[in-house]
């Protein structure tokens, strides 16, 4: 469990902006660029997969401009 904002999650709702950190024992190796993803978890015996999503890889160094 790591420390992040909780909201309140309704069927259809949409929260945008939300950075994702892998962890190393996943060894996923996603390179610089665009790229299509879904992220799933189990919580308390309910199981959330997201929708395809497009995220952009930005290379190192690299900050997004807002």
């Amino acid at each position: 469990m790591i420390d992040s904002p909780v909201w309140p999650l309704s069927p259809g709702a949409q929260f945008d902006n939300i950075a994702i950190t892998l962890h190393e024992q996943l060894k996923i190796k996603l390179s610089p660029g665009k790229h299509v993803v879904r992220v799933g978890f189990a919580l308390e015996g309910i199981e959330v997969v997201s929708n395809p999503t497009g995220i952009e890889i930005l290379p190192p160094g690299q900050t997004h401009k807002r």
